[in-house]
C-alpha cells in the first residue's frame, strides 16, 4: 500500500490493526472503537470487504444453489398445497371429451370462482368456453379436470 495521503484515515498501522481484529472474528463496533475517533463500524466494514479480507464466521455461498434450493421449497410447498385441495374421493367415471359438446359453456367473462376454468374447444373457433362446473375455490378446476391436470409425479 502506498503512503498515506494528507485526508486518508486508513494508515498502514491502523490497516494492520484493523485486519488483524478482522481475521480473528472480532466484531466491528469493537475494531472501531479500537481505532479510535473518526472510525465506525460501517468504515470497518466498507475497509474489509474493499480489501478482500476473509473472517472466521465467513461463509461462502454459491448463489445458484441457494436460488435452486429456495425454487425446490417453493415448489414443494405448492405441491403439498394443491395435493390438499385435490378431493381425494373416488370420482365418477370420467366424461370423454365429447361428452363436453352437449354441455352448455361458460365464456371466460361469465366465470365465478367456483367455476371450472378448464378450457374446452380451440379459442380460435365459435364454441370455445370453460367448463364452468363446480370447483374448489383453492384450486381453478373441477374434480374431474384437477386430476387429469395435477397428475402425481412417478419415481422410476
Amino acid at each position: 500500500m502506498g503512503s498515506p495521503t494528507k485526508f486518508s484515515f486508513w494508515t498502514e498501522d491502523r490497516d494492520a490493526l484493523a485486519r488483524a481484529g478482522w481475521e480473528r472474528g472480532t466484531s466491528a463496533t469493537k475494531i472501531a472503537a479500537q481505532l479510535g475517533y473518526g472510525c465506525s463500524r460501517n468504515a470497518v466494514i466498507g475497509r474489509a470487504h474493499r480489501m478482500g479480507w476473509r473472517s472466521p464466521n465467513t461463509i461462502i455461498v454459491d448463489p445458484a444453489k441457494t436460488r435452486r434450493a429456495r425454487a425446490r421449497t417453493a415448489t414443494r410447498f405448492q405441491q403439498v398445497k394443491l395435493r390438499a385441495a385435490i378431493p381425494t374421493k373416488p370420482l365418477p367415471t370420467p366424461p370423454v371429451e365429447d361428452e363436453f359438446d352437449g354441455l352448455p359453456r361458460k365464456a371466460l367473462m361469465a366465470l365465478t370462482s367456483t367455476d371450472c376454468r378448464w378450457p374446452i374447444g380451440d379459442p380460435g373457433q365459435p364454441g370455445f368456453g370453460f367448463c364452468g362446473r363446480y370447483a374448489d375455490p383453492a384450486i381453478p378446476y373441477c374434480a374431474y379436470h384437477a386430476r387429469v391436470a395435477y397428475n402425481p409425479v412417478v419415481r422410476r
